[in-house]
Formats: structure tokens, sequence, C-alpha cells
């Protein structure tokens, strides 16, 4: 692999990843400066009819995963560390570079 392929390879990477990036700075924003917002969303999933429950939840799945934690009446501390380990996780999984193509 050349370096206009690697660059390319790392700008399709980047460029994936920014929306996922983008939605967990809005979530921690959201978690800080508006946590009521958060409790609507919460609420608002948990009042639609279950099969668009259950879609929300495939699409949206590891911000759905931080909501419910947050949500949950487990200590302060431990929802955090939860809600913070899931997005370093998925910003991991999502902003890792693809593993290079076979050299023949």
């Amino acid at each position: 692999m050349n370096d206009s392929d690697e660059n390319t390879a790392a700008k399709r990477s980047t460029g994936t990843a920014a929306p996922f990036n983008i939605a967990w700075l809005i979530f921690f924003g959201l978690l800080i400066f508006s946590p009521g917002t958060l409790d609507d969303i919460w609420n608002w999933v948990q009042d639609l009819a279950t099969v668009w429950e259950v879609v929300i939840w495939l699409l949206t799945l590891p911000y759905m995963l931080a909501l419910a934690i947050w949500e949950s009446d487990w200590q302060t501390w431990i929802r955090i560390v939860l809600v913070v380990l899931i997005a370093l996780i998925w910003t991991g999984m999502t902003n890792s570079p693809k593993p290079a193509g076979r050299k023949d």
C-alpha cells in the first residue's frame, strides 16, 4: 500500500467515525448542560410503541445503553464510569484504522 492509499483509508475512516464522535459530544454536552433533555429523550423512547422502541435501540445502541445506565438508580460515580467506558469503547471501535489489504 503506498502513501496515497494510506491517506485515502485514513480519510475514509475519519469520515465514517465523525458522526459517532459528534453524537458522543452532544450526549456529554446534554449530560453536563441539560440533563433534563436526556430525561425527556428517555421518557419519549419509553413511551413509543414497542416496535419503534426496539428500532430506536437498534439504530442507536451505544447511546441508548449509555442513556439507560444514566437513567438508572445506581450511584452517580458508577454511572459516570460506565457511560465514559461505553463512549471510549465505541469511539475506539469506530475510529480504529482498518487492517491493510494483503500485499502480493
